[in-house]
């Protein structure tokens, strides 16, 4: 990769499996070594639309063990809805740990969202933005699509 400070703040790459027919050693052995690669920065990979014959050979090789069953999804919404979800609570623990819990301006969060008629305003906090990084093995350019 080329822009190592994007990869230092992503933390999830999907991988699109739809348009993959065949998996055979050689791949679920790149695969393996992608996830052990990434896992070691704490990135996790998701796999997404797997065909049951691809998941099976998954399955019997032990990845999916290896990376989890619960990063395997069936459908791209479900993974990015995951992955948000999880970097949303994990935003909340830090708060909370940090001691965010009695924090009286923190309370009324959809209070500082809106402005003086009721209308979202853009908020000001200077969180950082979710990162995901999805590959979709279906584009005809062979290019990482980046979410």
């Amino acid at each position: 990769h080329a822009n190592h400070s994007f990869d230092a703040h992503l933390k999830y790459l999907i991988l699109d499996m739809a348009s993959v027919s065949h998996i055979d050693t050689s791949a679920l052995h790149i695969l393996q070594d992608m996830y052990v690669t990434y896992k070691s920065r704490g990135q996790q990979m998701c796999f997404v639309n797997p065909s049951l014959l691809v998941m099976q050979r998954m399955i019997d090789a032990g990845f999916v063990n290896l990376v989890g069953r619960k990063y395997f999804f069936a459908a791209l919404h479900d993974a990015l809805g995951w992955a948000l979800e999880d970097m949303d609570q994990e935003a909340v623990s830090i708060h909370l740990s940090a001691g965010g819990e009695g924090d009286d301006e923190d309370d009324s969060i959809d209070e500082d969202l809106l402005g003086d008629e009721g209308d979202m305003k853009q908020p000001t906090n200077d969180r950082k933005p979710r990162v995901v990084e999805m590959v979709n093995s279906g584009d005809d350019d062979g290019m990482v699509d980046k979410v």
